[in-house]
C-alpha cells in the first residue's frame, strides 16, 4: 500500500542521493552532479514556492519510494517523477504517479492540464505516463512532450 505526502526537509538526504544517481541524471534535462549546498538551496526554494508542489510517495513501512514534482503555470502543471533507485523495476512507479496526481488535483483544483517532458530514451517513464492516459503531443530534440487534460 503506497501513500503520498508533502515532501519536507527531512527528505533532503534521499532526494540528494536520488538526484545524483547516474541513471536519474541521465534522464534529467540538467544531468550534472548537484553539490550538497546547491541541493539544499533548491529544496528550500522548492518547499517555499507556491508554484511548485513536491510530493513523496512512501510504502507501508514509510520507506521512500519516489518523489513527484509539479511545476504550476496558471491552469496547467509540468509533472516529473524520480523513483528511489533501489526500487526500480518493482512496478511502483505507476501507482506512485497515480496517487500523486490524485493528491495534487485535490489540492490544486484550478489546474486542468498536466504536461510531462520525458527523454525519448526513458522508456519506463513513457510507459507509465501513457498507461495513465498522457498523450504524446510532440517530440523535439529527443524529448517527448506529453499532455493529460482532466
Amino acid at each position: 500500500m503506497l501513500r503520498v505526502r508533502l515532501a519536507s526537509t527531512e527528505d533532503v538526504v534521499e532526494l540528494f542521493e536520488w538526484r545524483n544517481d547516474p541513471l536519474s541524471r541521465k534522464m534529467l534535462h540538467s544531468p550534472e552532479i548537484l553539490d550538497w549546498d546547491r541541493h539544499c538551496d533548491w529544496l528550500h526554494k522548492t518547499l517555499t514556492n507556491d508554484a511548485r508542489c513536491l510530493l513523496m510517495c512512501v510504502d507501508e513501512r514509510d520507506t521512500k519510494v519516489a518523489v513527484v514534482r509539479f511545476d504550476i503555470e496558471a491552469d496547467n502543471a509540468v509533472v516529473g517523477i524520480n523513483l528511489n533507485p533501489s526500487m526500480r523495476g518493482e512496478g511502483k512507479g505507476k501507482q506512485c504517479l497515480l496517487k500523486a496526481i490524485s493528491f495534487f488535483c485535490d489540492s490544486f483544483i484550478d489546474v486542468k492540464f498536466l504536461k510531462a517532458e520525458i527523454k525519448d530514451i526513458n522508456i519506463p517513464s513513457k510507459i507509465i505516463f501513457e498507461a495513465l492516459g498522457f498523450e504524446l503531443q510532440k517530440i523535439d530534440s529527443a524529448v517527448c512532450y506529453y499532455g493529460l487534460r482532466f
